[in-house]
């Protein structure tokens, strides 16, 4: 049978994820919360990887390569100003609302309904904005083409490298990313900062867009402008650098001015540094023959060394506490930063390699 278009894929996984996020907030509050709030959130992963997979498919095929690496920046900063939604806005919302409801189950349930409300207001936003891109036609089931684009992607030369690449580029800022929330949270007496919800949220939601922002948008720019080998080395370089400045803050403890000039820069290094993951992978599967099912083999494997990072990051963070009891987090943001080496080591090679294909007259420069 035929399959729909991309762009519709698209908007029917975000209807479907407004009304689940609509229904986890009144599941949050029945007795048996934990059972359907947990096969609820397991309902949204599938929507939210069926919709990054349509996504994927359409940003390939309604741009041109030159516009990918041109728009890349934007991409991969909405992407993030979606983590800062749900880990600084939300948190303050939280906030807010426990403060002026003094329950929190009950302010739970209204930050998930305003998400829902959010959601669905950039649903309809989707809905009739979305372009209609003519290479964005229905297909026809077909296994053995399925298996093929499943495969495609591993047939590649290098597959070692890419693979390493893949995993350890961003290994550490995805440690961080699990861990930087408890840290600022946490009192000074558990190591933390001991910021409040609304104050994370306010540094998150202003210094911290602002940063990321700007670092997505000169990181695509200069992709766009140099290409791709020529900025990898200091893309990856900046998205170590503020791992080193965790560690001084947490030596240091400073105060608001302190943490906000730390999100400034973690969300700048983020910002710069991913833009270039983001055109590698596109690099490395639109010139084979499945080049959309390829791609999600290769966010597949970004999804999975994020996972493997947020559950070495928590063992770690422990092994820390019990190594410095009166610093816990310390140690593990010294830990963060040597788990950055590898991830230089192999965007080196792969630069390396780049430069090969870039001698080659038959190679098709982005």
């Amino acid at each position: 049978g035929a399959i729909s278009r991309r762009r519709n894929w698209i908007v029917a996984t975000q209807i479907c994820l407004n009304l689940l996020f609509a229904t986890l907030a009144f599941a949050i509050r029945l007795e048996n919360f934990l059972l359907s709030s947990f096969v609820i959130l397991t309902l949204i992963a599938f929507a939210s990887a069926t919709h990054d997979i349509a996504a994927d498919g359409f940003y390939l095929l309604s741009l041109s390569e030159e516009e990918q690496a041109k728009y890349v920046g934007w991409r991969s900063t909405a992407y993030r100003l979606a983590m800062i939604f749900g880990s600084g806005f939300l948190v303050y919302a939280s906030g807010w609302f426990h403060n002026k409801q003094e329950n929190w189950p009950l302010a739970w349930q209204s930050t998930l309904l305003l998400t829902s409300v959010v959601f669905g207001f950039i649903t309809l936003w989707n809905l009739f904005s979305l372009p209609q891109a003519k290479a964005d036609q229905p297909g026809k089931i077909n296994s053995t083409e399925f298996v093929l684009g499943l495969t495609e992607f591993f047939k590649q030369e290098r597959i070692l490298l890419v693979l390493g690449f893949i995993f350890f580029y961003r290994l550490p800022e995805s440690m961080i990313g699990k861990i930087s929330a408890p840290f600022l949270l946490d009192p000074m007496s558990a190591g933390g900062l001991g910021m409040s919800n609304e104050s994370v949220g306010i540094l998150s939601g202003t210094i911290g867009v602002a940063a990321l922002l700007a670092g997505g948008i000169i990181g695509g720019w200069l992709i766009a402008r140099n290409g791709l080998r020529r900025c990898l080395i200091p893309m990856v370089l900046c998205l170590n650098v503020p791992n080193l400045f965790y560690v001084a803050v947490a030596i240091l403890r400073p105060g608001e001015i302190g943490v906000g000039g730390l999100i400034a820069i973690d969300q700048f290094g983020y910002g710069f540094g991913f833009s270039a993951y983001m055109v590698f992978l596109m690099q490395i599967t639109r010139r084979n023959a499945y080049p959309t099912a390829s791609y999600a083999v290769a966010t597949g494997l970004m999804a999975i060394s994020a996972l493997i990072a947020g559950a070495v990051s928590g063992f770690l963070q422990s092994v820390s506490a019990g190594l410095a009891p009166l610093s816990p987090y310390l140690p593990f943001f010294g830990a963060v930063c040597l788990f950055g080496l590898p991830g230089i080591l192999f965007a080196r090679s792969v630069s390396g390699m780049m430069h090969k294909l870039e001698s080659n007259p038959a190679y098709e420069r982005c």
